[in-house]
């Protein structure tokens, strides 16, 4: 969940894309070759980022007893099934996911490149949040991704 208390003189709109939409793009050979595959997830660049804000990275449980400590990277599921609804999505992310486990560094590259294509690539399964002062977005992280770059920090520094 974002609120934004002070927009940006210019830009600021956010994009996010289904990620059980992306999974819905698959094909059913390359659906079951992904299922049986994880990722390595690396969030590490938010301890420079919040040291330059003055901002300490929590060591203690981040919502999990194993998401603790100082390590931000952590191994998932390339494709995650919701326990509520039973959908599959494509759980890979530009910005984080750095690998494809358990296959050549050739072939994650490849195949990291074209699921984040997926989802970057395809308009129809993606929305477009324009900001205004005082919106709130809420979005579920296990079927959804950022479909944009990553914005400049700053825009972080505006939102609670």
């Amino acid at each position: 969940m974002l609120k934004i208390n002070t927009l940006p003189k210019t830009g600021g709109d956010t994009l996010w894309a289904s990620a059980a939409a992306a999974y819905e793009k698959l094909s059913p050979t390359v659906a079951a070759m992904l299922e049986g595959l994880t990722a390595t997830h690396d969030g590490n660049l938010f301890h420079g980022e919040a040291g330059r804000l003055g901002i300490a990275v929590r060591e203690t449980a981040r919502g999990h007893p194993e998401n603790a400590g100082p390590d931000l990277s952590a191994e998932h599921p390339v494709i995650r099934t919701n326990p509520i609804t039973g959908w599959k999505s494509l759980f890979v992310n530009k910005a984080f996911t750095k690998r494809i486990n358990g296959v050549t560094k050739d072939e994650s590259d490849f195949l990291l490149k074209y699921c984040t294509d997926l989802v970057t690539q395809n308009h129809d399964l993606q929305v477009r949040f324009k900001w205004q002062k005082g919106d709130v977005a809420l979005w579920h992280n296990a079927s959804t991704h950022r479909a944009s770059p990553p914005a400049p920090y700053p825009l972080l520094e505006a939102c609670v």
